[in-house]
């Protein structure tokens, strides 16, 4: 009765500095289902509560400045760190998760049970350098997330990562290097590859034999006939927006290529939106008044108000959208307001 009369709502706390152990027993009472932290600092308090509670199983750290990270006595989970020039980081037996965002370049060490066998590890941001650190030697899933002029390196992952079962790369249009490296991957039974460019083979059929599954989105043409051919009849093979290179020197830097190509959405559609794009960002690279460039990011909006009336803009397009226009924006001496209040008080969609 009492804890229904409370009608906890809040499951995550956000912290900001160090609080004393009090402030964290008064956080528990006034939200009983609190579950998520997320914390700019590391500290002896914060440690002890999530000893003490095991009941919080996400944890997300932003630019804690502790050389040392250990959530070994804690029921967490799922851990999140941003930014942090951190050396070792400790693991409980219950962990799921780890996800690491930025350059993590100066950790050494990540104690896991197993070697990280039962551990899903994501690297946000990623470049290659990153991995210099030891400890996860049995890892099964890897995630890798890179960014335009990044590189991934086949080799560097497969050296730190042998045993690796399923392997997911989405560049945003990094560069893969290295790609015949995958042989290192004996167990390797499914890899993911899209917005990756600058590679133009791929492994053998017979030099990998227990992969079972390939999916490849919006790689280069000649890596997706190759892969046709040499896989034929692989339990899984998903090829799409497979991109040539005349394609690649005119779409890489439009936010909105990933329009072409996709399920559900027309091709007169996508070269609408992708030229609307173009179109708005060769106008205010050449242009110095704000009227003006208020008038082209207002027409950037108006085409895709016509486009919402026969293409229903769903919540992805909507935000990819919004991605577009920021970057449009950034050309103009519009504040962030300014920005925003444009795009939410003129869009239709």
């Amino acid at each position: 009765k009492h804890f229904k009369a409370k009608k906890p709502q809040n499951t995550k706390l956000k912290i900001t500095a160090n609080k004393s152990k009090d402030f964290y027993t008064n956080a528990l009472k006034e939200n009983p289902l609190l579950y998520k932290i997320e914390s700019s600092i590391f500290d002896a308090e914060l440690q002890s509560f999530l000893k003490e509670k095991q009941q919080v199983s996400e944890l997300e750290l932003k630019g804690t400045d502790k050389a040392v990270v250990d959530v070994s006595t804690s029921g967490t989970n799922s851990l999140s760190i941003h930014n942090s020039n951190i050396d070792k980081i400790v693991l409980n037996s219950y962990m799921q998760s780890l996800s690491l965002f930025g350059d993590f370049s100066t950790l050494k060490e990540i104690v896991c049970p197993f070697e990280g066998e039962l551990l899903n590890l994501c690297l946000y941001d990623f470049n290659s350098g990153f991995l210099k650190f030891k400890g996860l030697h049995n890892l099964r899933e890897l995630r890798i997330f890179s960014d335009k002029n990044y590189c991934v390196d086949i080799a560097e992952i497969a050296n730190t990562f042998p045993n690796l079962e399923f392997l997911m790369i989405n560049g945003k249009n990094a560069s893969l290097r290295n790609i015949e490296a995958l042989v290192k991957f004996q167990h390797l039974e499914s890899v993911w590859l899209s917005n990756l460019y600058n590679f133009d083979s791929f492994v053998k059929k017979t030099e990998m034999p227990n992969l079972s599954s390939i999916t490849l989105w919006s790689v280069p043409k000649v890596v997706a006939d190759k892969v046709k051919k040499k896989f034929k009849g692989i339990d899984e093979l998903d090829i799409k927006q497979v991109r040539t290179d005349e394609w690649i020197k005119a779409n890489l830097d439009n936010p909105l290529r990933n329009w072409d190509g996709r399920d559900g959405t027309k091709p007169s559609v996508a070269k609408k939106a992708m030229k609307a794009y173009t179109d708005a960002y060769k106008k205010l690279s050449a242009n110095k008044d704000k009227d003006e460039a208020l008038n082209i990011l207002k027409n950037f909006i108006a085409i895709f108000n016509e486009i919402d009336k026969k293409h229903h803009i769903d919540t992805l397009e909507r935000e990819e959208i919004w991605d577009a226009f920021n970057m449009l924006g950034e050309l103009t001496s519009l504040t962030i307001k300014e920005k925003e209040d444009i795009f939410e008080d003129l869009r239709d969609f």
